[in-house]
């Protein structure tokens, strides 16, 4: 690993962490738009993964909704990463905020700082009643997605396409970013707004390293320290040096 990047490391204070998909497929589970991805494969069925995933497919085919997100959505033998297990460290060290696109509790299962990690789309384990607002454990979403408490319909907790994301979240996050001396993109593109708009609060001056395959594409210029190689390898060099 570079110096230069082994010293941000060292001297930051204030790390923040923009994770996506990618973060989680060393454990098993599948990414959205990846050539191996949901949505990739789900071009050649008469709906989009998008579809499945929306607020209209919730509210009016919920059986429909319910069994989508069982087949593909829930991987609960999933477990945390290198790639988690070294970012969570970093949060209950006090160092670092862990800003995430994922929905699939991995961070939690690492033992993330509660305090420092954002899920920015929910978290599908979190479940409750439309009906009463009555948390309802996972897996009896899993089983149902009928409370048998009062007939309601469960949802997990996972922003849908047709939904806004949270404002008291979204604050929150830029907030995190406005004071980061350290921003690091982990295993996303970046292209999902309004997650690939928070690249936008930070303050002058501070480093923006990238770890991704792929190079990123802004509508705007940002600076990067682009480092194209597997995200594994690297927070596992990382790991090394904690």
């Amino acid at each position: 690993m570079d110096a230069n990047i082994i010293n941000l490391f060292k001297i930051s204070k204030h790390i923040v962490f923009l994770t996506g998909a990618g973060v989680s497929t060393p454990s098993g589970i599948p990414d959205y738009r990846s050539k191996n991805g949901l949505y990739h494969r789900r071009k050649k069925q008469k709906r989009s993964a998008e579809w499945y995933l929306s607020h209209d497919c919730l509210m009016h085919h919920p059986k429909t909704f319910h069994k989508f997100m069982v087949k593909y959505m829930y991987h609960p033998q999933a477990k945390p990463n290198v790639i988690h297990n070294v970012q969570a460290k970093l949060t209950r060290m006090g160092k670092a905020t862990i800003i995430t696109q994922n929905v699939d509790n991995l961070y939690h299962l690492a033992h993330a700082d509660p305090q420092r990690l954002i899920e920015f789309h929910g978290n599908i384990y979190d479940c409750e009643c439309m009906k009463c607002h009555r948390k309802v454990d996972w897996r009896q979403y899993v089983k149902s997605p009928v409370h048998q408490a009062d007939g309601g319909l469960i949802r997990p907790n996972l922003v849908l396409y047709g939904e806004s994301i949270n404002q008291k979240k979204f604050k929150r996050s830029m907030n995190v970013m406005l004071n980061a001396d350290l921003i690091v993109i982990v295993s996303t593109a970046m292209k999902v707004e309004p997650f690939a708009d928070l690249i936008k609060y930070h303050q002058p001056n501070v480093p923006i390293i990238a770890i991704n395959k792929q190079p990123l594409h802004f509508s705007y210029n940002v600076g990067l320290i682009m480092i194209r190689e597997d995200a594994v390898k690297f927070f596992s060099q990382l790991a090394l040096l904690n």
